[in-house]
């Protein structure tokens, strides 16, 4: 996402930053994103708003999506899907739970059909 986001400003921005000053090249200060969410925060009751966990949030929804872990590893510029791993261990953990429970109850519908006894075949429709 972000390498596209890269390419797309380098074609059609002004400026070779991600994020610049409203109508100017220049970046915006590092702190703007934070002390606008801050403010947000406060505004909305929201506590705890901080861009950072922004990515947070999208690294875990694409984990517990499925995502393979290299594919959000790229997604958020780790070099090694090991660092992606140990920083998202938790939300991994938390991800083969569900799988291992959407197993379960496959296993329980597939698994409670009764093979026909020996000798008898198994009534069409059923």
């Amino acid at each position: 996402m972000l390498p596209q986001l890269r390419l797309d400003q380098a074609v059609h921005a002004i400026s070779t930053y991600v994020f610049t000053q409203q109508g100017n090249p220049e970046p915006m200060h590092p702190q703007f994103q934070a002390r606008y969410m801050q403010k947000f925060s406060k505004k909305y009751d929201v506590p705890g708003l901080h861009p950072h966990k922004l990515r947070h949030t999208y690294a875990s929804l694409m984990i517990a999506d499925g995502l393979p872990l290299v594919v959000v590893s790229r997604q958020l510029g780790h070099a090694q899907a090991s660092t992606t791993a140990n920083i998202y261990a938790h939300t991994i953990a938390s991800a083969q739970a569900k799988a291992m429970q959407t197993f379960d109850r496959f296993n329980d519908i597939v698994g409670t059909e009764k093979p026909p006894e020996k000798g008898m075949k198994k009534a069409a429709g059923n």
